[in-house]
């Protein structure tokens, strides 16, 4: 009961009791209702101190979790706030191999099995986070806009999937029953595979004070990560990463140029419940032909997006070029591809994390770094209801 209600009987109460309380002599029968009356309003008393103690302890609970600092990236140590502290060990760690006391707490290392054997890597740490998004976004391309997925291990993941787009809810009126119905399904079991990558850097650089540690991580690090993502997720690896490209159900075949009636048939081809955040996949050479392509109406079919960014859109569906899509000059090219990229699951194990390894190149006086992470990557596209369709080249008739 809530604590309005509560007050409001025993206000009623109360008012029932005051004369009584008041009166010089009460009858037998009197006597019996005061009774009664105090014995309702004590309970109501009892009741209201417990309702009263859940609302303040609910308040706290709420109080606690709105002044919960952000959950931060497990390289943080938890706390959000040392931001400066995580960068000042990180870089102790790239220039000199090993952590001071000072800064041992700020820096997550972790023992992860590369080239068969284990290796102390660093978790970049999340302080590093917004130099890493820039990364992906820059050079991610289709990287930026799959569903993530973040899992603690990389044991072998049962994905289940389900085609219910064609299915409904009912009526049930009185007397009828409902009819199960089989739903399509479909699984399949998903691992996790380790990617690395290697750079040197001279001894001299790492030791000068100018070493520009944020360029070493956004621009070397960050940018083939994002560079592998956007690749693998286009065209899969063979092992762990699905090809979104492959997935695609080809559904329009041009053996020429691709035309605006192609782009028209291929939007009509794509599932209705796929609409809503569908973009176009296509490499720069495609692109620059479509910006010569025009509608019935003599207008050119690329068209500003709704950031207003220039030849970015095509019938309302944003653009996203990929360096890893086909062009148009190859007979079977899935040349352009129009796909809900929500329904493409990036799986990611832990974070981008760094090995230093002094001794290789040592007799050269330079410092190897090594990246590694685990990822995978997974498809849900329905051949009868497809998320992804592509425009095929066909072969002159």
């Amino acid at each position: 009961m809530k604590i309005s209600q509560i007050n409001e009987q025993r206000n009623a109460l109360l008012t029932q009791i005051a004369p009584l309380a008041r009166a010089e002599k009460l009858s037998p029968e009197q006597r019996s209702q005061y009774d009664a009356l105090v014995s309702d309003l004590e309970t109501l008393t009892d009741d209201l101190e417990r309702a009263q103690r859940a609302e303040s302890i609910e308040q706290e609970l709420r109080s606690a979790t709105t002044n919960r600092p952000p959950r931060s990236n497990p390289s943080s140590n938890g706390d959000p706030n040392n931001a400066e502290a995580e960068q000042r060990a990180f870089r102790e760690y790239i220039v000199k191999g090993r952590l001071s006391e000072e800064n041992r707490s700020h820096l997550r290392l972790e023992e992860r099995d590369v080239m068969g054997s284990e290796n102390t890597t660093a978790v970049i740490p999340s302080s590093f986070d917004p130099l890493l998004q820039i990364a992906v976004k820059s050079s991610g391309g289709i990287a930026n806009f799959v569903n993530v997925l973040n899992t603690s291990s990389g044991d072998p993941l049962k994905v289940a999937d389900a085609d219910a787009s064609s299915l409904f809810f009912t009526n049930l009126t009185e007397g009828s029953a409902t009819t199960p119905v089989n739903v399509p399904t479909s699984g399949k079991s998903v691992g996790a595979s380790t990617y690395t990558f290697a750079t040197v850097v001279q001894n001299q650089l790492l030791q000068d004070s100018y070493f520009d540690l944020n360029a070493f991580i956004s621009n070397v690090f960050g940018k083939v990560y994002a560079q592998t993502l956007a690749k693998h997720i286009t065209l899969g690896d063979g092992a762990n990463f699905d090809s979104l490209l492959s997935s695609a159900v080809s559904k329009v075949t041009t053996a020429g140029a691709v035309t605006f009636e192609n782009l028209i048939d291929l939007v009509g081809s794509l599932d209705d419940s796929q609409e809503n955040g569908a973009k176009f996949i296509l490499s720069r050479k495609v692109w620059a032909s479509l910006m010569k392509v025009k509608d019935g109406d003599g207008r050119y079919v690329l068209q500003a997006d709704a950031n207003g960014t220039p030849y970015n859109s095509i019938l309302g569906f944003d653009i996203v070029r990929s360096p890893f899509s086909p062009d148009d000059s190859t007979v079977g090219n899935r040349a352009v591809v129009l796909a809900n990229p929500q329904n493409y699951t990036l799986r990611r194990v832990g974070g981008l994390g760094i090995i230093r390894l002094s001794e290789i190149g040592a007799l050269s006086l330079q410092t190897t770094f090594m990246g590694v992470y685990r990822a995978a990557g997974y498809t849900r596209v329905q051949t009868s209801n497809p998320s992804a369709v592509a425009l095929t080249i066909g072969a002159a008739s």
